[in-house]
């Protein structure tokens, strides 16, 4: 499956491949102060986690999309254009209109006239998570007739990019947790490769505005009071929560090829599973993993000395990170060498977890790798994680902007993982 179209909405005002590539080629950590336009810093106090009273959190650092920026701003989202009433568009989720943007802005990307889409069998495929954020914000804008509700039903934003654009393929909403939007593009290429549909809209959206979220992972210490990602690192303490969207175009790669597309990358094979059962629901499994990695490497039909590269999980706490690198040890162990080590990094040192979308920003990162031929630098890693076992394979967290070279000539191939919270 090719990806031949992307749209953007990341922290650091990051909304297309130029600036997204800007910000990892020059190491730029996208995180800032929470800005006085959102309600999540009503609630903030400077407490350790295990302090932290009712109604408190100790979030001060986020990724937000329009930090920096002197765009388009969410507010400002053009309801007409999108064929959305006025009395839709007050009470429109945020996370829907970024999806709608981005969207468009993706079929523009890869030369796609939305027109052309129209009486087709395109599929849409949309990765999003809870929607009670979006009922009190129904609720602070009045808005709770039924023309404004529907819009607060998980499924209503793929519905409506069907709407939009005339389609009459599959149209579906996942959410398994942080590896939703990966779930979805997963669902999407199984449906592409079985017929349902030529062409697949792909996507995944999550936005701060309240700060409830934060006050269960602050007392979790899930959530970093420092405010960032050090995945792998000794110092770890939990990820930075951040906000985004990012859309792909899928197309089958034959297709694609035929029809002289750009393609940014191909997709070899994809594999969805769960970690089974578990010391408890939220405790990631190495086993479980591992087994993932194994299957979806079966299906693209590479060995594990084919891949130069994982994007990895990595939100930054310390159990965590741990964890997956016992995954990965399971699955690579012998396959690399200390002159070819296996080179492993996160996205989210950048931005922070965007959650529901942060497989598809992995994805993202990658595709930019690959079309500059040059891994970025991982973030906040100075010493390395005391629980994270690196004699089972040569791994190396690259500190500086590395040249990706070909393996024995064959295409740069990369690894991306992307795990939920309840183990999906």
């Amino acid at each position: 499956i090719a990806i031949v179209g992307m749209g953007l909405r990341l922290p650091g005002a990051i909304n297309s491949d130029k600036t997204l590539w800007s910000a990892l080629v020059k190491g730029r950590n996208c995180v800032s102060a929470i800005p006085k336009d959102r309600k999540l810093h009503e609630s903030y106090v400077d407490k350790p986690s295990n302090e932290l009273n009712s109604g408190e959190h100790n979030v001060k650092r986020c990724g937000y999309y329009d930090s920096r920026s002197t765009g388009v701003k969410v507010s400002q989202f053009d309801a007409e254009f999108f064929n959305c009433l006025p009395e839709e568009a007050v009470g429109l989720d945020p996370k829907h209109r970024w999806i709608l943007e981005t969207s468009w802005e993706a079929l523009e990307n890869a030369g796609i006239s939305p027109d052309s889409l129209a009486n087709t069998n395109t599929g849409v495929f949309v990765g999003i998570g809870d929607q009670q954020e979006h009922a009190q914000f129904l609720k602070e804008c009045q808005k709770t007739r039924s023309v404004a509700h529907h819009n607060s039903n998980p499924s209503a934003i793929a519905g409506r990019l069907s709407y939009f654009y005339k389609l009459y393929g599959p149209s579906v909403t996942v959410d398994t947790a942080c590896s939703t939007g990966a779930t979805a593009l997963h669902t999407a290429c199984r449906s592409m490769l079985f017929g349902d549909c030529q062409l697949s809209i792909v996507t995944a959206a999550k936005y701060l505005f309240y700060p409830e979220e934060f006050e269960l992972t602050s007392k979790a210490r899930m959530t970093s009071p420092t405010g960032r990602c050090a995945t792998f690192d000794r110092d770890a303490d939990g990820y930075a929560p951040a906000e985004g969207c990012v859309t792909f175009i899928l197309k089958r790669l034959e297709e694609a090829e035929r029809d002289k597309d750009h393609i940014l990358g191909v997709i070899l094979g994809t594999s969805s599973g769960q970690s089974g059962f578990r010391q408890s629901i939220s405790v990631p499994s190495s086993d479980g993993q591992a087994r993932n990695i194994k299957r979806a490497m079966e299906v693209a039909g590479v060995k594990p000395s084919d891949i130069s590269y994982i994007e990895t999980h990595g939100t930054g706490t310390p159990y965590g990170d741990a964890i997956e690198i016992q995954g990965i040890n399971q699955v690579y162990a012998g396959s690399h060498t200390s002159d070819h080590p296996l080179i492993i990094g996160s996205v989210k040192t950048n931005i922070g977890h965007t959650a529901e979308t942060a497989g598809l920003a992995s994805i993202a990162k990658v595709l930019m790798a690959m079309k500059n031929k040059t891994i970025p630098r991982h973030l906040h890693f100075k010493h390395l994680n005391p629980e994270i076992d690196v004699k089972a394979v040569p791994l190396l967290i690259p500190t500086h902007n590395m040249k990706w070279e070909r393996v024995n000539g064959k295409p740069r191939t990369a690894l991306v993982s992307s795990y939920g919270l309840q183990g999906s």
